[in-house]
């Protein structure tokens, strides 16, 4: 994908004529497409129910065959159709199927969008379609004239296909030298504009590979935590059958015989664990869907196919050979004499042996990197609890509200809102007040970051060509600043009587950066800085700032206006689930399309979606990790105390106090705790760098964090020994003494 870039906006959309002069001239690609960003195109579906707000995307006719994507019935947009702005659609599948029952005599019929009849030409995959969140492809000879014959405007985004032999490197160097000869060619608009080419996974994926790299290095801890349990089982189950291993091999067999019947055996068992945990899989999939199916891209396609169980069975035998390999050899290098003479049980294979020392070790060090990230993330996600917002969360309800734009234009469509639509709402018991913006806050991708933003200037100071700095821009109605709850700090809120007129209310940071230790109420800004006649506007008020990507994102330069356009973002203050108000508000005009009701409170929980969707599994599977070490701890000492009755019945009869054979077996327990925690530290500093963007407020390498984490471990494993230590001081000095 090739993006824009701006100091104020890292990843900035293209506007139509640098994409035409990037096709024309560029050397490193076979091909360029291009596409309208999300929040263009927002269109109504007509004559099928009730209108309905679906997404639209304007492309290039290549954009499809170039990424390989095959319609699943009819064809694709020509090239012709896209030169001549034909009515013709492309629609999704999962509309196709959602409105037209999966009706194949579709293609060829016309369709409503926005009052205007388009023909269906075709229908695109769901699962490969591209972007993944249109719903339908138009012609890109419709974008509006004005976006397609200036500089000033950034609608598109761009994909290409490299050209064989050419490298991302080379592709980004000679992009940046283009970006260099627009910034030449036109300084007004691209004086400091660049450009910035990242590989399509990248872009699909990057934001959220953190998240996933972090929930999967977890899983890997937790499978080995798992194979050092099982291979302690199985090298004490080892000690059980050395008298079996001796007499096989007295008879004959070799001692690869030995190896590979028991190799076998440690594989089925490793294999039936994987049946076992495919069927649980089976079921917990859904439930790892509804996590964050809206956050982490292709989520909700997640299934269980062919692919997963080729791994998972895989990953078993895998683990069932390396982790049964100690246990195959030590069990096949048995000496039938020493076997024999032996007199005392069996000998304990683990307390002494370098092996069970090892693993001991390995199982505390991998439990502690898994509870230091789960700590990190943890107190990461306290600390963005902690942000203010800027704004109300409780108890406003967002929803779209879409006219269609060939019949209201904005004079009509903000009359629509004035006298219609708000004092029907406002009529509803529930509902203390309500508003219209162009979007609320955390509403939008950070991609679509220019789609609401503007260049400005300040009256009395000059900026250089293309230096101009940039804003968020925010038309709203009059009462949306009250109805969000975004606190006035200096001046007065925007007023009925603002439709219209040259006023504009500013957040502190606009006020701060622009006006240090000046009172910017009264002052004035310049607007339409990119055309011939730029038009001042006065600051009449500075509200606080707010969050409008995410909470661990800083507050950008501001502005409000009043002004509505055929689509808007509604929010009302109300009391009640928002159902009433979606109602009232789709009474008012049959045209009307009404889209889902989202809370404010909702939307800001879904700004951390990814990181709660790494929180609650590294937290469980920390959780799974600290029992599952428990576990093997506690099973350890428990098969030492087996194994040393002799020993230890001696040591009572010998007058060792309760604490004191207690004491012995911490002793020994903790010499091997002790070295893991220091391993899992140094585990803990290699994994959680990958971390960083997941975490806010605190760093990867935490010191609270990594000493709670030792200290909650150690604990555990203290909490391990002490039952099977007690039990050891009931053993009975004769019955100890008379075992053979």
């Amino acid at each position: 994908m090739l993006w824009q870039t701006h100091p104020a906006i890292p990843q900035l959309q293209v506007t139509a004529q640098d994409f035409e002069e990037w096709r024309r001239t560029s050397r490193s690609f076979d091909q360029m497409a291009a596409y309208t960003l999300q929040a263009m195109n927002k269109i109504s579906l007509i004559g099928y129910g009730r209108p309905e707000q679906i997404q639209g995307t304007m492309v290039t006719a290549n954009l499809l065959p170039m990424l390989g994507v095959a319609p699943v019935a009819g064809r694709v947009i020509s090239p012709s159709e896209e030169k001549s702005g034909d009515h013709v659609a492309l629609i999704s599948e999962s509309l196709w199927r959602r409105k037209f029952s999966g009706d194949r005599s579709i293609i060829g019929r016309p369709v409503r969008f926005d009052s205007v009849s388009f023909t269906v030409v075709g229908i695109v995959p769901r699962r490969n379609g591209f972007p993944v969140w249109a719903d339908v492809w138009l012609p890109f000879s419709l974008l509006e004239t004005g976006l397609q014959s200036n500089r000033q405007f950034h609608p598109l985004e761009v994909v290409a296909r490299m050209r064989p032999g050419v490298t991302a490197e080379q592709a980004r160097v000679e992009m940046q030298a283009v970006a260099r000869h627009e910034a030449e060619a036109y300084p007004a608009t691209n004086k400091i504009v660049g450009a910035m080419v990242v590989p399509l996974s990248d872009e699909v994926s990057g934001s959220v590979r953190p998240a996933l790299l972090v929930v999967w290095a977890a899983v890997g801890l937790i499978l080995l935590i798992s194979c050092v349990n099982v291979s302690h089982l199985l090298l004490a189950h080892g000690a059980s059958r050395k008298r079996e291993a001796a007499i096989r091999a007295a008879i004959g067999a070799r001692q690869s015989q030995l190896v590979s019947l028991f190799l076998v055996e440690s594989v089925v068992i490793a294999v039936l664990g994987g049946v076992v945990g495919l069927a649980l899989s089976m079921y917990l999939t859904p439930a790892l869907s509804s996590l964050a199916a809206a956050e982490i891209p292709r989520l909700a396609q997640v299934s269980m196919d062919a692919g997963v169980f080729v791994f998972a069975f895989s990953v078993s035998a895998l683990c069932g050979i390396l982790f049964g390999l100690p246990f195959a050899l030590r069990s096949a290098q048995t000496d039938l004499s020493e076997v024999l003479k032996q007199t005392g049980g069996v000998c304990f294979a683990l307390r002494r042996g370098r092996i069970g020392g090892v693993l001991v070790m390995a199982e505390v060090a991998l439990s502690l990197a898994i509870l230091i990230g789960a700590g990190l993330l943890v107190r990461s996600f306290a600390a963005l609890l902690h942000v203010a917002p800027g704004f109300q969360t409780e108890n406003v309800v967002t929803m779209e509200v879409h006219l269609p734009s060939a019949t209201y234009d904005w004079p009509k469509a903000e009359q629509f809102f004035r006298d219609t639509l708000f004092p029907k709402i406002r009529t509803l018991p529930s509902v203390t007040e309500v508003a219209v913006a162009n979007t609320v806050p955390m509403a939008l991708d950070r991609t679509e970051h220019s789609r609401f933003a503007t260049r400005f200037g300040v009256v009395g100071r000059s900026f250089e060509p293309g230096h101009f700095p940039v804003a968020l821009n925010r038309w709203v109605s009059p009462k949306y600043l009250q109805t969000m709850g975004i606190p006035l700090k200096s001046g007065r809120y925007l007023a009925e009587t603002d439709s219209n007129k040259p006023v504009l209310v500013v957040n502190e940071t606009l006020a701060r950066l622009f006006f240090p230790g000046q009172d910017a109420v009264g002052k004035q800004l310049l607007l339409n800085v990119m055309t011939p006649k730029p038009s001042s506007v006065e600051i009449v008020g500075i509200v606080g700032d707010t969050h409008d990507w995410a909470l661990d994102v800083a507050p950008e330069p501001t502005l409000y206006g009043v002004a509505v356009s055929p689509t808007m973002t509604l929010a009302a203050r109300t009391t009640s689930t928002g159902l009433d108000v979606r109602n009232a508000a789709a009474s008012t005009n049959p045209e009307l399309v009404v889209g889902e009701i989202r809370p404010m409170r909702q939307i800001v929980a879904n700004s951390m979606a990814q990181r709660r969707f790494a929180l609650l599994l590294v937290s469980g599977f920390a959780v799974l990790a600290l029992l599952l070490a428990a576990i093997g701890i506690s099973g350890v000492v428990s098969y030492s105390v087996a194994t040393r009755t002799r020993e230890l019945g001696l040591r009572v009869a010998l007058g060792a106090q309760s604490h004191e054979v207690v004491g012995l077996l911490l002793k020994e327990s903790l010499s091997l705790i002790f070295p893991g925690l220091l391993a899992g530290y140094a585990i803990a500093l290699a994994l959680t760098h990958v971390m960083a963007t997941l975490l806010y407020g605190i760093t990867a390498a935490d010191p609270i964090t990594y000493l709670s984490g030792a200290g909650f471990l150690t604990a555990v494993g203290v909490a391990a020994v002490y039952l099977p230590a007690t039990r050891a001081t009931r053993i009975d000095p004769m019955t100890a003494l008379r075992e053979q």
